[in-house]
């Protein structure tokens, strides 16, 4: 039983490991992509991201698949929730150049409305 639950142990750290090296080149790629106005290197980019985001998912499903059978105490629990942390932050970090370079990109935010100002202002939602 401990056998099998060191070796899913080793699996996530080395999945963690795989998406920050694909992270790493999402950003690489997307930043050369910035800077030389490469639309395949973007497309490059989308990929390495789409990747990250897949292996990210699976992992989330991993740790929690570990967390609900295997009941992990102490240094192994604090492990699994680091690593949960640092996936999710390299899923940011791939994901931090979404568009590709010649593509424009549109504000979504509005102002507020005088009545959602002063609804905040009296303390309201």
């Amino acid at each position: 039983m401990r056998e099998s639950f060191h070796q899913q142990l080793g699996n996530c750290g080395r999945d963690v490991s795989t998406m920050a090296t694909l992270a790493a080149d999402a950003l690489r790629c997307a930043t050369l992509a910035l800077l030389e106005a490469d639309p395949d290197r973007a497309v490059e980019a989308v990929g390495f991201r789409d990747a990250v985001a897949g292996l990210h998912t699976a992992f989330d499903t991993c740790v929690l698949e570990i967390l609900a059978c295997q009941q992990p105490v102490a240094c192994d629990l604090r492990l699994l929730f680091a690593w949960l942390r640092i996936s999710a932050d390299l899923d940011g970090w791939a994901a931090s150049r979404r568009t590709s370079p010649g593509s424009p990109r549109t504000a979504t935010r509005t102002m507020p409305s005088r009545r959602d100002s002063s609804r905040r202002s009296r303390g309201w939602p």
